[in-house]
Order: C-alpha cells, then sequence, then structure tokens
C-alpha cells in the first residue's frame, strides 16, 4: 500500500438518515465509505473487507455498538481496527469510560461538527496507512536478511569449495612428483633380465602409476581457475584430453552409475582450453550422478562429433535420469538456482558452465522431459588449424575468385574462408589458388600462364568446357556443383592427393 491507495471506512447505524449524513461528511476525504444498517452487517463487511476505521452508533436494536465493539475486538484480525462510538445518549463519563474498555479510539457526541469528525478519521486512516506500510517494509527486511543469510551460507560453501580445490591442486602437483622416480626406476627394472612373473608385475605397476599420473593431471586442470588462466593454448585436442581426465571424471560418479564415451580420435580441436573444459564436463557428469545416486541402472554418456554444416565440435553429456521440469529448464543457468539441498550444491555448476562455454563462442541447450532422461548438447567452436607446409596439407594463403554467377561466387569464397584463405578479387600476382568462371574464354586461356611461373600454384576452373584441364595437372575443371557439395568438392581438389589425380567433381 502507498499513500495513493484508499482505504475502507465503515460506517455502522440502523437510521439511513444517519448514514447519509456520515457519507456526505466523510466523502471529501477521498476513502471508500461501506455502508451497514445494523450491527450484523457490520460485522460481514469487516470480515471481507480490510477496514481502516469504524463509525458505529452506540445504539442499535438487537446488537448496540458497545456489544458491536467487544465482537471485534475479540476477533484477532481486528485488534488494531479504530473504532469511533457516535451517540446522542449515553453521554455520562461512565458509558465513555465503558467504550474505551471495549477498545473504541474515540468517542463523539452528537450533533456531529463535521471538520472535527474528519480531522479526527483522517488521522486514524493515515495512522492506518502508514502502519500498512511499514509491516510491508518489515516484511520485505526479514525476506532480504534471510536472503542474505543464504547468500553467506553459500559463501562458505564457496569458500570450503575453493580450499578443496587448493588441496586438489597441490595433490595433483605432490602426486605428479612422487610418481616421477617411480616411473623412473620402472625404467630401470624393464632394462633388466627379469623373469616373467617379475615383467608382468612391472607392466602392472607402471599401468597403475600411468593412471595415476592422469589423475593426477586432471585434478590440477579441475583446481585451475579459468578465468586467471593467462594465455596458453587455448585448443584442446579432444581424443587426448578424454584420456588425460576420464578417470577423475570418472571417480566423481557414484559407484552405480555407469560412463561411457564416444569421442573420435578424428576430431578437430576446439577453441577451449584444457581446464575449461574440464570442469565444464565434469559438473555436468557430477550433476547426472546425483540425480542418479539411487539407481542400479544409471548411466552417463559423452559423446563429440562434428556439428553439421558448422565449423563446430557437438559434445553431449546424457543421463537417463528422472529428467527436468519446465522451471527447472528455464532456470537452471540462474546464478544459486538449485533443485538439491543447499548443504550439497551452491546453484553454481551450471552457471559457470554457461559462461564458459560462452567465453569460447559456442552454444548450450538441454533438452529434457520428465521421466526420460536429459541431454546437454555443447557447440564448441573448431580452433583454427596450425599453418601446414605444402606437403603436408592446404597451405591457406591468398584465393582470387573470379566468377560471373554471384550466388556461386559468395558459396566458394565461404568455402574458402572456412580452408583459411585469404581470398581477393583483384589480380593474381600473389595468389596461390585462381578460380576461374570456364565462360570467361579470355581467363581461361591466361591459366596456363599462370600456372607456368607458380609451381604449387592450381586453378580451378568452374563450368564451360572440360578440355581445358586436360593434359595441365595444376588446372582443374569443376562441374556445377550443389553449395552442401562444394566444401567437400574444393578441399579435395586442393589437397596433394586431389590436385593430382586430375579429378573433376
Amino acid at each position: 500500500m502507498n499513500s495513493r491507495d484508499k482505504v475502507n471506512i465503515l460506517l455502522v447505524d440502523d437510521q439511513p438518515a444517519k448514514l447519509l449524513s456520515l457519507e456526505a461528511i466523510l466523502s471529501d476525504l477521498g476513502e471508500n465509505l461501506i455502508k451497514a444498517n445494523s450491527a450484523e452487517e457490520g460485522l460481514k463487511h469487516l470480515l471481507s473487507n480490510d477496514i481502516a476505521v469504524v463509525l458505529v452508533d452506540v445504539c442499535m436494536p438487537r446488537t448496540d455498538g458497545f456489544e458491536f465493539s467487544e465482537m471485534v475486538r475479540g476477533h484477532p484480525r481486528f485488534g488494531r481496527t479504530a473504532i469511533i462510538f457516535i451517540s446522542a445518549v449515553h453521554l455520562t463519563d461512565a458509558d465513555r469510560l465503558r467504550g474505551y474498555q471495549l477498545g473504541a479510539v474515540d468517542y463523539i457526541p452528537v450533533p456531529i461538527i463535521p471538520e472535527v469528525l474528519r480531522a479526527k478519521v483522517a488521522v486514524f486512516t493515515e495512522l492506518y496507512r502508514k502502519t500498512e506500510q511499514l509491516e510491508r517494509v518489515n516484511a520485505e527486511l526479514k525476506e532480504r536478511i534471510a536472503e542474505l543469510d543464504r547468500s553467506n551460507e553459500r559463501l562458505r560453501f564457496a569458500d570450503r569449495m575453493a580450499t578443496v580445490g587448493t588441496l586438489a591442486a597441490g595433490l595433483g602437483h605432490d602426486m605428479g612428483n612422487l610418481l616421477l622416480p617411480v616411473q623412473m626406476r620402472l625404467d630401470a627394472l624393464e632394462t633388466c633380465d627379469l623373469p616373467k612373473s617379475a615383467v608382468e608385475d612391472v607392466t602392472a605397476i607402471r599401468k597403475a602409476a600411468e593412471y595415476l599420473r592422469r589423475l593426477a593431471s586432471s585434478l590440477r586442470l579441475l583446481a585451475l581457475d579459468p578465468e586467471n588462466l593467462a594465455g596458453g593454448d587455448s585448443a584442446t585436442e579432444l581424443s587426448d584430453w578424454w584420456r588425460e581426465t576420464e578417470g577423475m571424471i570418472r571417480n566423481g560418479l557414484p559407484r552405480t552409475v555407469v560412463l561411457s564415451a564416444d569421442i573420435p580420435e578424428e576430431l578437430s580441436r576446439v577453441r577451449m582450453d584444457k581446464a575449461s573444459l574440464t570442469q565444464v564436463v565434469f559438473n555436468l557428469v557430477q550433476n547426472a550422478g546425483e540425480v542418479l545416486r539411487n539407481r542400479e541402472d544409471g548411466q552417463v554418456r559423452v559423446a563429440a562429433s562434428m556439428a553439421p554444416g558448422r565449423r563446430a565440435v557437438l559434445l553431449t553429456v546424457r543421463d537417463n535420469g528422472p529428467g527436468m521440469s519446465e522451471e527447472a529448464k528455464r532456470r537452471c543457468f540462474e546464478p544459486f538456482y538449485t533443485t538439491k539441498t543447499r548443504e550439497l550444491n551452491t546453484g553454481l555448476g551450471l552457471t559457470l558452465v554457461a559462461g564458459l562455454i560462452k567465453r569460447a563462442g559456442g552454444t548450450i541447450q538441454i533438452e529434457s522431459v520428465p521421466g526420460t532422461g536429459t541431454v546437454f548438447r555443447l557447440e564448441v567452436p573448431e580452433a583454427v588449424p596450425p599453418a601446414r607446409e605444402s606437403g603436408e596439407g592446404l597451405r591457406r594463403r591468398v584465393a582470387v575468385v573470379q566468377l560471373k554467377d554471384e550466388r556461386l561466387m559468395a558459396h566458394v569464397r565461404s568455402v574458402l574462408s572456412s580452408l583459411e584463405f585469404d581470398i581477393r578479387d583483384n589480380g593474381p600476382a600473389e595468389a596461390d589458388v585462381l578460380i576461374l568462371d570456364g565462360q570467361d574464354l579470355t581467363a581461361v586461356a591466361g591459366a596456363r600462364g599462370f600456372v607456368a611461373g607458380r609451381p604449387e600454384s592450381r586453378v580451378l576452373v568452374f563450368g564451360g568446357d572440360a578440355s581445358v584441364a586436360i593434359g595441365q595437372e595444376r588446372i582443374l575443371h569443376v562441374e556445377t556443383a550443389k553449395p552442401s557439395e562444394l566444401l567437400s568438392s574444393i578441399r579435395g581438389l586442393l589437397t596433394p592427393t586431389g590436385a593430382f589425380a586430375g579429378g573433376a567433381t
């Protein structure tokens, strides 16, 4: 309630003329005036409305003003409602004393002085309004104090987690230091002439030591703060990363939950450092493990593949848990939101995941229906491949495009950009690849001179007469291809094996 809100004033009198008189006197206050012709009707209005002030006649049939006031004060809801008695009789001091004892705040005799009545009622309505505002402010203050207490608890929990992170980093470092002499002694033992049983023991110990080494490395990755990483390699090769972190991620799950993975070796590197990627996947897998903790058939699967039609890797974390409600899906990335008990979770895990994916330039989506499990789909941009020597693949230097078909030229430029070529529209003086329109016979005729002075250059002729490529191993004819086929077509022609296969697509 604010200072502009109207409040309700209840007028109780068995005489309609007196009610009209009271209404005329108080109408200038601008409040809501509710009229009742009896004490019983007045009680009904009290129970169905919030009343600031009650004006009641003392002398009424059946239930008089004194009895009405006693019933009102007996109800816990109306303990502070202002009651003003109005009476032409019962004007002795004993009558006034009885009225005050029954909870009246004032006793006004008849005839009424309008200015006095308006002033008194205005005071009590304003007091009611201020009291309501104060109660609302107190309720908001209590809620803020409670939220502050919850925030402090979350901060204390986060501080404990930071301590655990420091411990994990130290543990990983110490494990690495301890394992180094173990591995050196194993190397020395393998050079000795050992019996077969000892060789098997050494192999088993080396296998365990290698597992501990990967575990120590992944603990250090998990403990790193992504916000404070300075420089370093921001590209991660997924299959190597998974071999390094799988043990630690698997150990973060309950024993009854099965973790499986499909991370192909041939995937492109992603534009995300190992520490950030580890924290993203560890949080998602650990969340899945929490919802599957009491299941005997719990399964979590981590898989990666190239995103269709985009230079990105699609990384998915899937579980067969209870799924998420619509509210949980909508709010799960909000800071501090959690469906778990606060002792087990700060509500910051998925916020961290979303922030790290966004910082890498990727996207995250959730697919979940209650009872069917949950899938987190992370699309992470492909890292820019390092430049290679000409004998190892594409040189990724300069290409000149001279095509008349604007749609085809746009598609070809897009493909060349994805292959890291610097695309130019001017002359081919510094070009490695020249893209020509087969209908432009003059340009095609000059193609032989272009490749003659550049041993590693190539010319792709789109459309026109295929005979331009006969006998010229670096002048290649390209049939008009669908846009969806251009990438594989051009990639095949510009690699060393494709370029000298004579292959038009």
